[in-house]
């Protein structure tokens, strides 16, 4: 008997090993997938895809404060990068400008952790972000940029979703900033309102409170454009894409077509009818 416990024993385990093998993905320790290095430079900003390893096992994380190293000057320049997205797998970072107010000429880096929850098993990530800021010059009017651009929003029918975008400039004069949104189609369902200063100048940004409205909207893809216009140089068009989902909250309905059928049979002939 004792032995006959022990054989049972043993293939159960072989069993269970005979799995592990069959699926390494059953013992594989999810990983957090982020690229190792963002560059600003030249850009107004980077959207990066964070995704995990196995994919069906989404990893939730948090996004910590970004760490700012001493740039060429020996100076540690804080705020100059904002990191804003999702926290759960498969999602997208956008890692944008801050307030460069200060900021001196040269390269700056800056490291960004991801630390996944500790029920994962997964280990933090640290992406390093480097912004190289040149000096802007005398005299010109610069350029009005914008993060994100364009602008990718979605909602279910009957809600509403906002979110914020950046403005900065390289001009070394401050351009005060007018906003005008306008629809193609569906109506006046884009808003867009300053909400930090009404002006900006190279190394301080401001940014816009972006709201799409999907009240009175059915399903489908919507666009329009924000406009925004300094008090010197050229405007700066925003494209807008709004796509609002469908069947959440409707009062759909169903079609049946044909909507009747019809048949015939004799009683008690015991023969099934027939259409």
């Amino acid at each position: 008997m004792d032995a006959a416990n022990r054989l049972i024993k043993t293939a159960g385990l072989l069993f269970v090993i005979a799995l592990l093998l069959a699926a390494p993905g059953w013992a594989q320790t999810p990983v957090l997938n982020v690229p190792p290095t963002v560059s600003l430079s030249g850009t107004g900003g980077q959207n990066v895809n964070v995704t995990s390893t196995p994919p069906s096992t989404p990893i939730t994380f948090t996004i910590g404060a970004p760490q700012y190293a001493a740039d060429n000057n020996g100076v540690a320049f804080g705020s100059w990068l904002v990191v804003n997205g999702g926290t759960t797998t498969p999602t997208t970072l956008s890692f944008g400008p801050g307030n460069f107010s200060g900021l001196q000429q040269g390269t700056h880096t800056a490291t960004v952790t991801l630390t996944p929850n500790a029920t994962t098993g997964a280990v933090p990530v640290t992406t390093t972000v480097t912004y190289t800021s040149n000096n802007p010059g005398g005299g010109g009017n610069g350029n009005l940029t914008a993060f994100p651009s364009p602008v990718n929003v979605s909602a279910a029918s009957g809600s509403q979703f906002q979110t914020s975008v950046n403005i900065s400039t390289t001009s070394i004069t401050a351009l005060t900033l007018t906003v005008a949104p306008a629809t193609l189609s569906g109506g006046n369902w884009l808003t867009a309102n300053i909400t930090g200063p009404t002006s900006v100048v190279s190394g301080a940004t401001t940014s816009l409170l972006v709201t799409c409205n999907a009240f009175n909207l059915s399903s489908g893809l919507y666009t329009g454009t924000i406009t925004v216009t300094p008090s010197s140089g050229s405007p700066l068009a925003i494209p807008v894409n709004f796509t609002v989902g469908g069947n959440t909250g409707g009062n759909g309905s169903w079609t049946v077509s044909p909507n009747s059928v019809p048949f015939s049979f004799n009683t008690n002939s015991g023969i099934f009818p027939t259409t």
